[in-house]
C-alpha cells in the first residue's frame, strides 16, 4: 500500500523528492514512514512525514507538513511522537 502511495506522490506532486524512508511504531505496528519534499504554496518548498498503517481492511494515512528547512527540522520529532501516540482500533 505504501509503495503505491509513494508512486502516486511522485507523479502528482510538483518537485517531489523522497528524502528518507524509515519506520515508526503506530498502534503497536511497525509502519513505513516517508520523509518527502515537494513544491508548496507560492513556489516554496514543503517537507512532510507520511506514515501508513493497515489495520484489518482499513488503511490509515498520517501526514504532517511544514515549510522545508529549519521549520521542519524543529517539529519533526513532535510529528513522529504524535503519530506514535495514535491508538488504532
Amino acid at each position: 500500500y505504501a509503495d503505491k502511495q509513494l508512486a502516486a506522490m511522485k507523479t502528482g506532486m510538483t518537485g517531489f523528492q523522497l528524502l528518507k524512508r524509515s519506520t515508526a511504531t503506530i498502534g503497536g505496528q511497525e509502519c513505513p514512514v516517508f520523509e518527502i519534499q515537494s513544491g508548496g504554496p507560492e513556489g516554496r518548498l514543503l517537507q512532510a512525514l507520511t506514515a501508513y498503517v493497515v489495520h484489518g481492511k482499513t488503511a490509515y494515512t498520517f501526514t504532517a507538513s511544514q515549510m522545508a528547512g529549519l521549520p521542519f527540522s524543529e517539529v519533526k520529532k513532535e510529528y513522529l511522537a504524535i503519530f506514535s501516540s495514535a491508538k488504532i482500533a
